[in-house]
């Protein structure tokens, strides 16, 4: 295979597993806070990764255990949901913060 056909193919792969990238760095401090409201959904999912369910404008995200769901009516993050179970209490996550003004 020549030289070029590779670093192709490596990019292409590169690319693809971005989002899992984004997925194992995520935080639920930096997915679950109030700077994301009002945010594009492909920016949040940047952040997040890649929803595991998704119903119409609701998306469900798992991030270190914990289950958040964002509404994304019109394509933009209009609501955070963080569900408290065993693996995901109130020290482990953090309550929303409204947007700074920056």
């Amino acid at each position: 295979m020549k030289p070029r056909a590779l670093l192709t193919i490596g990019s292409a792969l590169a690319l693809a597993c971005l989002p899992l990238f984004a997925q194992a760095q995520a935080t639920v401090a930096r997915v679950f806070n109030g700077e994301m409201l009002g945010s594009n959904l492909k920016y949040f999912e940047s952040v997040a990764g890649v929803a595991r369910t998704s119903f119409g404008d609701k998306h469900t995200y798992k991030v270190q255990g914990c289950e958040i769901t964002a509404d994304a009516a019109g394509g933009s993050i209009n609501e955070l949901r963080l569900q408290l179970s065993p693996t995901c209490t109130r020290s482990s996550a953090t309550s929303p913060r409204p947007p700074s003004n920056r």
